[in-house]
This record gives C-alpha cells, structure tokens and sequence, in this order.
C-alpha cells in the first residue's frame, strides 16, 4: 500500500475515534470556563506535502514554525498562514527528522534535531547560533532528544531524553547536562518522556504518553507532583502529548487519543475541557504538539490531518471548575495499567458498558481499539519511537487489503473483515521472542528468525530451486556487510539466508519490500559477486550486463512480466525471477530448453534452429562446462551461458577472436570436420566474417564473400568485372579456382595452410614469393620461361623504386621487382592489370622508375606520334618490351630484334646508329634526315660526362666513349630533355628556342661541347642545321 492509502487509513480511523468522543459530549451546563474558536488553517500541500506534523511554535512577531520531522525539515509560516519558508539546513547543519522545536523571546529558534541527537539553535537572521551536543557514557545508545525547555531566566535548557527516560538539566553557560531520574513509573522516574514546558516560575511539566500524566518539576528538577490520572474522563490522561502554560499558570495538556485538551491547575487540579462556541468538547484529530501565544491563542499541531490549527480562546475565571473522574472500583473496570495502555475498552467505565464526558464507549468490532492503527500510531510517532517514515510512509507491506487469490492466511494470523492489518502480523501477547524494551522490540505474534512469520502466508516462496524459488538456508559466508547496512536482518546464524535478507516489511525504500534496489543490480550482486568474484563485471561476462534494449527486446521483458532498468537498461530482473521462475537451474523468467528464454530477445537468432550448430541433432550428448546438453539447456547452451562461457576459451594464434570457435573447431571435437587451418586471415576474430545463428550464406558467413571481402578491402573490390574475375572467363581458371563461384575465392582462401598459403592454387614450384602465387596460374610469364610471355625486365631494385611507393618483392632477403610492382591484380580498368591510375597512359607505370623518362611524352616520340607512324603502342613499346622471349630482345635496352632486322640500310649503319635508323630510314615509318653531313672521323671528348653541355660520342660497340665518332644521339636523346624537375607540367613557360629543343628533342649546348673544339664560333649553326643543308651554310637566324 503506498503511503497515501496508508495516510488515508489513519484519518478514517482517527474520525472514528474522534465520532466515539463527538457522541459522548454533552452540552455543557452553566458557564464555559474556556471556549476556543477555530482562527486559521496551517496546511503545506506541495510535494513533499506536511505529513505528521508532532510540534509547533510562535515567534514574538506570530510567525508560526512546524516540526515537520517525517520530511526533515522546519516549516515556517506567515501569521496569516502562507508558507514563507521550509528549514532543511542551518549552515553546514542538515537536520534528521526534528520533532520538537521552541521560541525564546528573541525570537531565536531551538530546534529538537532528535535524529542527530543535539539541539540547533538558529538565530533570528537564519544564522547557527549555537549547536548542543549531549554527551553519553561510553556503550550508552545516543541520546534521543524529543523535546526542549527554556528556563525562564534562559540559563537552564531542559531536555527530554525520551529512549534512555531520563530528564536532561543543561548549563547553558558551561554547556554540561545531568541526568535526572531513571526508568520507572513512581515519581521522579520516567517512562518514556516526551514533551515539556516550563511555567514563569521555573516549574518543569513532562508528559508521559505511555503511563498518562504529566509531571511537575521545580525550577531545580525535583519532581514535585503529577497532572491527571490514568484513563479516558474529565481529569484523566490516557496519551498526554503537548503541553504548554499559559499567562495565568494554568497548564493546558493535548491527549492523542481523547482528541481533546484539557488544563489543569499547576497543583493538579482539573479545571476543564477545552470546548467549541456550543458547549461541546473541542474535537481535534490526534493532537499532539501544541503552543500559547503572547495573546493566548492556541496552536495545535494536527498529527493525522497533517496540519495546525490557530484557536482563539475566551476563558471564564468565574465559570465553576469541572470536577474531576472518581478513581476507578475494583474489578475488571482496574485492569492493569499495562493492558489498558493499549486495549481501550477494558477502560471504566467502558468495561461496564458506560462512556465518559470525553468518549463513548467503543463499540464490540472485528478490531479491537488495540489492533487498529490509530493505537499503534499514537506510540509510534515519535512518543516511544518514531516509526511514521518507516511503516506508514516509506514503501511497506501491504495493509488494509485481501491477501492475494490462492493465499491461505493461517488462523493464528488474524484478518479484520477479510483484510491484512497492523494486528495480523502484530500483537503485544505474542511468542514472536520480542527482545529489547517496547521502543525496540518488534511484536510479533510467532518467531520470524528463519523467515517463519513470512513463510506462514508465503509458504509457496520457500519450496527452493525446484519450484522456481531463490533458495533459502545456509550460506558458505556471513550475509554481506553491504546488505546489513541497508537493513538485512539475520537470526542466531550469521550465514543463513531468510526472507528478511533481501525484504524488509515496513520502511523498504525500494518496491518489493527490498532492502536494496535492483536498478543497478546491487542487491544481486551484494551476494552473487562474493560467490563468483569478477563475474558479474562488465567485460568479464560473455552476456553484456546493462546493455540498452531495443524496442523488440523491451516488448519481450514485459511480456515475460520482468523488468528493465533505468534508461532501458538490462539488469539481473529482466531474466530472472526470484519466486515463480521457469528455468529451474537458473530461476529464469523462462526455460532453457528449446531456446525458449534467449528466443524472447534474440528472435533474429531462431534460424540456428535446425543448423549444423544446433547440436540437438548432430551432437545430442555434446556438454558445457555445466554439463548441459544442447536439449537440457536449450541449443544456445552449446555456445553461451549467462555469465559465462559454455566452453573455456582457449588462448590461440588460430583464433584471434578470443578462443571460442577452436573450443570445437579442432581435432577431436565436435566440429573437427572444419579445423581451423594453421595459417588463417591474420587478427581478424571468426565472427567478423562468420555469423554462426545463420546458414543464409554458405559457411555461416555474414554476406557473399565478395561482399563480405570488399567491406574490409573496398580498394580490392575492381576485381569484379575485370580479368580477374573467373564469372567472365572460367575456362581460362583452375578447376579448384572455379569451384569456389566467387571473384576473391578464386585466387584467395581465408584458411589456408603452410604450403599454399591463403592463396587457393598454391604457389608455383621453384618460383620466389610473392610471385609464386601470381606464376601459380601464369607461369609463362617465369623469368626463367621459355614462352614468348617471360619476363624480361630486370628484377633489381633501385632507390627511385624503392621511393616510389610500389609494391616489392623479396628474393633472398633482398627487395626486388616482382609481378605486383607493376601489376594490380584487382583492378579491372588499366591495360595488363598495371599499377597506374584510371584514364593515365600506361607509360606512367615506367614513369614511377625511369623518371628521366617523363619527357617523351612531349617528343616525336610520344604515343600519339608513333600512332600516327603506324605503330600499336603500349607502355614503352614498340622500342622496349618487358614480357617476351628472350632471343628475341638486345639488352640491356629490352630492345626488340625485329625493330633492327639487318636490311640493307641497317648493316651499312654505325652501330651507334642502328636503334633509331630502325625507323628513320628510306623505306622505314619515318623518312630519314635529309643530310647527314659529319664525316665518320674518330675523335676525342675532351668534355666531362656530367657536364651540362656534354655531346656523347660512340665507339665500333655503340656504346658512349670518348674516343668514338659522332652518331644521331650525339644531338639527339630519344626521352626528351631531362630537367631538374621531373614533371613537365611543373615547369616554367619555356622560350622559343627551348621549344624548339623539345620539339626536335635535342641535347643541351654550351661552349664546352665537343662541336666547338672543332668548329669555333660557328658551332652552333653547325650543331643547329645538321640535318638542313639550305640554312645550315647561310646566316645563323636568331632563334
């Protein structure tokens, strides 16, 4: 029942109360001697709303403050009733559940912080003017001040020690106190004391809710007399609480149960009942605190109406003085004191079936006066101890209510008209082993050390694992220090787990009655992490902890009728179920069996049903490390448990993903068929690429594997569409390439072995990687081939390749020019599968080596020339060839044979000579030069090679020497001019004669060159007109 019903009970039962007082006044006859007129309302409706509220005071400007303590805080009101204030700290001072408060005439404010123990005083300013703590001897319980007393020359505090009954005498100037009086019932002890007021005289008034009177002190503490008798007439006190004296002496007392006040002479004497405008008594709900204003206003703090009420009061002096209630007879009408504290009606005279001028006689009902709330209440706000956050407020058990279908409630537990109340459980004749005095003991009506109260209803929760129970009894360790502190209780055996561990049935503060929340899981844990320490970590489970659910997942934890946590998140609860649960093993919401309880969540894994992974069928017999078969825990069991792994991961190199898949994936395990191979797919896990819930591709893969292969390899996915692609050209493949119907499993396997590697044909015999596996399906193209497709480039490395970025070979230790230097075997766009970019000529893949090459593109050499000279050009060629045979090219320029077939022209040609005059010849794709005019004379070079204007010459070999004669590329360089900087495009604007250069592709010339040793001044004109006759002997132009 939730604290609002709870409240609601108590008012209703509190009228009832109020109705048997109502209907036992008469009108009084005669003069009232004081009559009280309702002025104001104090009421705090806000959330927290004022709920008990136990003491009230007025300042001297009429600002009225209220002991809120269930909300820990002081309310403060205007004199016309708005709320101006709500006091929950005083500095650095945080007050815990204050029930009493006074006002000196300062105007400061005293506060009973009764949960701390000590007493604030806070000045008019809001200021902490003083803090008074109580000292105790060592192993006394703190002190549990209820309430305080100024002494009128404001030198004394007097406090009400109410658990340890002893009245405290305060030196406010030396601050030491002294305990006066010792538990007991005679005069001068006390049973129990809880509010007091001091007279102007120095006199000290007590009241005693328990034993009914008021004690009066002299201003030295001495108890002096008693206020009232025991019971419910004119005269008697049967649950004293307030008390206050007003400008005439007189002292006004609030009974909690009467509902009314009464004053008395300071002497003892009656005087009369406070009374309304009609004569009839002044009908107040539960009144405990009350105050007397400079004007003799009353204020009475409401406890069950949550409010305080202002009374303007008119008193008589002359009206007579109501006698008081004779003493009781003997007989039954004098049952002892200690029974009748509690069983109202065994009172006289209603145990002769009389009422009193304060009440009617209680009517015979299923609930006694005793067992309803109102009773209880009225020890329990604070009076004896203060259960009103704990029982009536805080999250408890239910009350007021029919137990549940299917609930025997045995006959030893009481119902009133067929619903659970306080006295079903409760009750002060009990074999319950109360232990302590009634402020701590816990009347119960049979023994609940091992749950036995509890099980008396709930005997279904105490059938253990087998019907779907958290098991109860014995522990392997004491209940956890953490569950202690939160308000576990445990019987004589430290180690044994009850009911009360977890539940708890008043003041739980989170649902269930539990003594801990399960949001985070920190009830669970408090035990389940000592029983498996680290388990239940994040990160140390297989099952992530608190993940956040989807949509689908959250509709499945509520059909399961479990719950989530905070901001949807999982926790213990959304699978399992302490009481009523399915699994047996596991308490779960559901069985394991048939995937029952995972299945709810992860319906997108039921296609493992049914697939080699389901091991139902293929491995009935196969267990867990708990010693599950797939049918016992369900087919997910084979692979998962909860909080652990169904397999110990084994730690290895073949499984990067954690060891899991080679638990079975091995040698003489289930899944031997399909070993992991000994050179696998490196640090990538088995479940990046297999999803093993679903046979939608083959091999349990996530996606096609050409898909699958381009998700991580994007740069590799051209293959599709390009020679490379078998789906085009099958019959140009292996046989082992063409069975794997996919475009990156024809040249690749993710499990391979120390043999072929993760290429699927191997590697080619005797060959070096990597291009052993290139050769494995192009062998003619070996270097050591025979075939007219034999590499012929040379395989050494300079630095520019090694600069320029490409991919290189090992051989021997050494980097060297392999097959994918110069070939992408993903791409689909660029002739020869050659490493350069989409749309570039595919001179660029020489380029990245020969970079003092660049320039022919800008030549009579370049491919469109030689286009138009008939030739078909690719890469470098017609001049080089790279792949060919090899009696079919000169070294070392790569140079093929059939460009210099020995015609008659080219025999009588220098050797020097003979590469270009292959083309420019009569006859030849190029007409020759008009005039070739130098003498074939040997001469000498004097100039150095790596001069600026060096002009190469030739011996009888072709090859440069300085001693040599002069041949076409003397003048010419058949790549262009080389520049410092190597590509064109970044070059300056050239002038006309440097265009001129290029076009014809000449050498640099400078004075140093070997021209101008023989022919002086006129060398230029010589060098520049070789081949023009016409201009050669006129004018040198300006060029």
């Amino acid at each position: 029942m939730g604290h609002t019903s709870r409240a609601t009970t108590l008012n209703r039962l509190a009228c009832v109360f109020i109705s048997l007082a109502v209907s036992a006044s008469a009108v009084a006859a005669g003069p009232l001697r004081f009559v009280a007129t309702p002025e104001l309302t104090f009421e705090y409706p806000a959330d927290p709303p004022m709920r008990w509220p136990t003491a009230v005071g007025v300042a001297p400007d009429g600002v009225v403050y209220v002991a809120d303590g269930v909300n820990d805080r002081i309310l403060v009101f205007s004199p016309t009733g708005e709320i101006q204030e709500e006091i929950r700290t005083i500095e650095q001072q945080t007050l815990s559940r204050p029930i009493s408060l006074k006002l000196d005439a300062a105007g400061s404010l005293w506060i009973a912080d009764s949960g701390n123990g000590r007493i604030l005083v806070r000045a008019p300013d809001g200021t902490l003017a003083r803090e008074i703590l109580i000292s105790q001897p060592p192993g006394a319980p703190p002190p549990d001040i209820t309430d305080l007393a100024l002494s009128p020359d404001g030198r004394r505090l007097w406090l009400a020690d109410n658990h340890s009954h002893h009245l405290l005498d305060v030196d406010l100037r030396t601050g030491l106190s002294r305990p006066l009086g010792r538990p007991g019932e005679s005069l001068g002890q006390y049973f129990y004391p809880f509010m007091l007021a001091t007279s102007a005289a120095g006199d000290v008034l007590m009241t005693e809710p328990v034993t009914g009177r008021v004690q009066v002190h002299n201003a030295e503490g001495q108890a002096v007399g008693t206020l009232g008798t025991f019971g419910v007439d004119l005269g008697q006190l049967y649950r004293p609480k307030g008390v206050a004296v007003d400008s005439a002496g007189n002292v006004w007392v609030a009974d909690n149960i009467t509902g009314v006040v009464q004053i008395f002479e300071i002497t003892g004497t009656s005087i009369d009942v406070l009374r309304d405008p009609a004569g009839e008594l002044l009908k107040l709900e539960m009144p405990c605190g009350i105050a007397l204003d400079a004007g003799n206003n009353l204020y009475v703090a409401e406890l069950t109406a949550n409010r305080v009420r202002k009374f303007t009061v008119e008193s008589n002096p002359k009206a007579p003085v109501r006698p008081a209630a004779r003493p009781a007879r003997p007989g039954r009408a004098a049952q002892p004191q200690a029974c009748t504290r509690c069983h109202l009606e065994w009172l006289a005279p209603f145990a002769s079936g009389q009422s009193t001028v304060l009440m009617s006689r209680p009517p015979v009902t299923e609930i006694p006066p005793a067992g309803q709330a109102e009773m209880c209440l009225s020890c329990h706000d604070g009076s004896v101890v203060d259960s009103r956050r704990r029982v009536w407020l805080e999250h408890g058990h239910s009350t007021d209510v029919e137990p549940p279908p299917g609930m025997e409630v045995p006959a030893f537990l009481p119902l009133a008209d067929g619903k659970i109340v306080c006295r079903t459980c409760h009750s002060a004749h009990v074999s319950g082993q109360p232990t302590g005095d009634i402020a701590t003991a816990v009347f119960l009506r049979v023994p609940n050390v091992a749950s036995e109260l509890c099980a008396a209803c709930h005997i279904e929760k105490t059938r253990g694992r087998e019907a779907g129970m958290h098991p109860t009894g014995g522990m392997p360790w004491p209940v956890p220090d953490v569950l202690l502190q939160a308000g576990a209780r445990v019987g004589p055996n430290p180690r044994e787990l009850t009911c009360q561990v977890c539940h708890t049935p008043h003041g739980a503060p989170y649902e269930r009655l539990l003594v801990m929340g399960t949001e985070s899981n920190q009830l669970c844990l408090a035990c389940h992490e000592q029983m498996r320490p680290g388990m239940f970590r994040e990160g140390r489970a297989e099952h992530p902890l608190s993940p956040v659910v989807n949509a689908e997942q959250a509709a499945a934890v509520h059909e399961m009728g479990t719950q989530l946590g905070p901001d949807g998140r999982l926790i213990c609860l959304s699978c399992h179920r302490l009481h009523e649960a399915e699994g047996q093993r596991f308490l779960l919401a559901y069985d394991l069996a048939d995937g029952q309880m995972c299945l709810r969540c992860h319906e997108d894994k039921r296609v493992l049903l049914g697939s080699p992974h389901d091991l139902r069928e293929n491995f009935p017999e196969e267990r867990n490390r708990l010693g599950m078969t797939a049918h016992s825990g369900g087919p997910c069991s084979s692979c998962h448990l909860f909080h652990r792994y169904a397999r110990a991961p084994e730690v290895s190199e073949l499984d990067s993903g954690g060891g899991k898949c080679i638990t079975c994936h091995q040698p003489g395990r289930v899944a031997q068929a399909t070993v992991l191979s000994d050179v696998n797919h490196g640090h990538v896990a088995c479940t990046e690429c297999h999803d093993p819930h679903t046979e939608k591709f083959t091999e349990f893969l996530r996606n096609t594997p050409t898909l699958l292969c381009s998700s991580c390899h994007p740069e590799q996915s051209d293959v599709a569409g390009g020679p490379h692609d078998v789906t085009r050209n099958p019959t140009a493949w292996p046989e082992a390439a063409v069975a794997a119907h996919d475009v990156c499993l024809t040249c690749h396997r993710t499990h391979g072995n120390q043999e072929t590697g993760l290429f699927r044909a191997g590697y080619a015999e005797g060959q070096q990687r990597p291009d052993a596996a290139c050769l494995a399906c192009h062998l003619d193209a070996a270097p050591n081939s025979e075939s007219a497709t034999a590499l012929l480039h040379t395989r050494d490395v300079n630095q520019i390749a090694g600069e320029a970025g490409l991919p290189l070979g090992d051989e021997d230790g050494v980097p060297s020019i392999a097959c994918r230097t110069c070939h992408n075997p993903h791409t689909a766009a660029n002739f020869g599968l050659l490493r350069v970019q989409s749309g570039a000529s595919s001179q660029q893949i020489c380029f990245h080596c020969h970079r003092d090459m660049v320039h022919i593109r800008d030549i009579g050499h370049g491919i469109p020339e030689l286009q138009r000279a008939g030739f078909s050009v690719q890469v470098c060629g017609p001049c080089h060839v790279v792949h060919g045979r090899h009696d079919s090219i000169e070294e070392p320029l790569l140079w093929p044979r059939d460009l210099t077939a020995p015609t008659e022209a080219l025999q009588a040609a220098r050797p020097a000579d003979r590469y270009c005059l292959a083309c420019h010849r009569a006859g030849g794709p190029v007409a020759p030069p008009t005039i070739a005019t130098h003498p074939a004379a040997e001469m000498y070079n004097p100039t150095a090679a790596d001069a600026p204007s060096f002009l190469p010459l030739f011996n009888q070999q072709g090859e440069i020497d300085p001693n040599g004669t002069i041949a076409c590329r003397t003048c010419h360089l058949t790549h262009g001019r080389t520049h410092p900087i190597p590509a064109p495009a970044t070059l300056g604007p050239l002038t006309p004669r440097e265009l001129r250069a290029r076009e014809w592709h000449l050498r640099s010339f400078g004075p140093e060159s070997v021209c101008v040793y023989c022919h002086g001044a006129d060398a230029l004109r010589r060098f520049m007109y070789f081949h023009d006759a016409g201009r050669r002997g006129g004018p040198l132009q300006k060029l």
